[in-house]
């Protein structure tokens, strides 16, 4: 999140050089040409040009939203095109892909563990001994840790 900000500062500083570098140039221009502008020209000129800033940081602050959005958009996109995981069937005791279209695939959520035991790594000690847990479908926790 921190780099994010650092980021942000740095795009709204480097817009602020270009619309400062842009107002310079007009400034400049009216300088130069004194002898072909008039005062009201030169007050609008200078007016048209100080908005620039704040319009050129909103149009570009607009096109990163979009340009994030779509990031998203696209990373939905890929999860949909990744394969079906393999998935051991115990009736038959082997591996079938299941794809979402399937109807064989478990219609309802149930989780069963039997005195389940388990390790971060093989060096270690038991992180879980002897689980028995049994979560029937649509049950969820309610309590808060």
């Amino acid at each position: 999140m921190l780099y994010k900000h650092g980021t942000d500062n740095w795009f709204c500083m480097s817009l602020d050089l270009i619309s400062h570098l842009y107002l310079g140039f007009v400034v400049g221009g009216a300088i130069l040409g004194i002898d072909s502008f008039d005062a009201k020209t030169v007050g609008i000129m200078l007016d048209y040009s100080s908005d620039f800033s704040e319009e050129l940081l909103e149009v570009f602050e607009q096109g990163t939203h979009v340009e994030k959005s779509l990031i998203s958009l696209e990373r939905c996109d890929a999860f949909t095109k990744l394969p079906s995981e393999k998935y051991e069937d115990e009736k038959i005791g082997k591996n079938k892909i299941y794809s979402l279209d399937d109807n064989s695939w478990p219609s309802e959520g149930k989780v069963n563990y039997e005195n389940y035991s388990m390790k971060y790594r093989p060096n270690c000690d038991l992180a879980l001994k002897d689980i028995n847990i049994k979560i029937n479908p649509g049950e969820k926790n309610r309590n808060r840790w």
